[in-house]
């Protein structure tokens, strides 16, 4: 997508990490996950694919752990949109609240898409 503003990062091989509900309509919850893999990243979100038909809607926030570079990170977000092939659906995912790790890491990786047009002297 052109609109970005952060830059995505694809990842040679998905890295596999489990994803469960965290919070629908105001209520927390807790239970069980499903596995994930997470195909490309950025500061702002994911695009990631799993088995399980997760519903695109507003108040669905999931939880998603993963290790990225040794890190581990748990990450809050909703699902924006979903693309289904076959069994399995790829989505993605906005990034609400991230642990600190994940944020040092892909900021390292990754630089802000603005242009710098004209340099003061």
């Amino acid at each position: 997508m052109e609109n970005r503003r952060d830059e995505r990062r694809e990842l040679k091989y998905p890295v596999i990490g489990k994803a469960g509900i965290y919070k629908f309509q105001k209520q927390y919850i807790s239970g069980k996950s499903a596995l994930i893999h997470v195909e490309n990243f950025s500061l702002k979100g994911l695009r990631l694919s799993s088995s399980l038909d997760f519903p695109v809607m507003t108040g669905l926030i999931l939880s998603i752990e993963f290790q990225l570079f040794g890190i581990e990170n748990r990450i809050l977000g909703s699902i924006v949109w979903q693309r289904k092939n076959k069994n399995e659906f790829t989505y993605g995912f906005e990034i609400l609240s991230a642990n600190m790790g994940y944020i040092q890491s892909i900021a390292s990786l990754t630089k802000p898409v603005h242009k710098i047009t004209k340099v003061a002297q």
